[in-house]
């Protein structure tokens, strides 16, 4: 049994390393500032615009909701194609999942969304980022206490 944990840890820890090792190849790759604003962790490319249908499936959210809230918050404002189709940048899915914040976790009204929006943008993207990335590391621990 105690052979098995270490061995498990074992591969853990060599997993950490080569993640290590890819990152410090990729960072030994970066000559100036504009590499470094196009490295991704996991090498994929992104896309200038989505469809209301890719952001509503990202965002865990109907379609008719991030519709609604083009209405109600004016920082939302997507392109919209020949066709009339919505087409979202990065900034506008960043501003809807910080609306989704507010009015879902934290359970604003849509007044009191508008207003912290208004008031302070950048804190409460911060505050979002950060209650992400704790969840993402709450799972890895729990993962990780799972296999030893």
């Amino acid at each position: 049994m105690e052979h098995l944990r270490k061995n498990q840890f074992s591969k853990i820890s060599q997993a950490l390393q080569n993640a290590a090792s890819g990152l410090e190849k990729k960072l030994g790759d970066i000559d100036n500032e504009d590499d470094m604003a196009n490295l991704t962790t996991n090498d994929e490319i992104k896309k200038q615009y989505y469809t209301i249908g890719e952001v509503s499936e990202k965002l865990d959210l109907p379609q008719s909701q991030i519709r609604f809230w083009e209405t109600e918050f004016d920082e939302i404002k997507p392109k919209k194609n020949r066709k009339g189709n919505r087409m979202y940048t990065e900034k506008d899915i960043e501003v809807l999942e910080n609306i989704k914040f507010l009015l879902k976790i934290k359970k604003y009204t849509t007044k009191g969304a508008q207003e912290a929006l208004k008031s302070d943008k950048q804190s409460v993207s911060n505050e979002r980022q950060m209650r992400e990335t704790l969840i993402k590391m709450k799972d890895f621990l729990l993962n990780l206490k799972n296999i030893l």
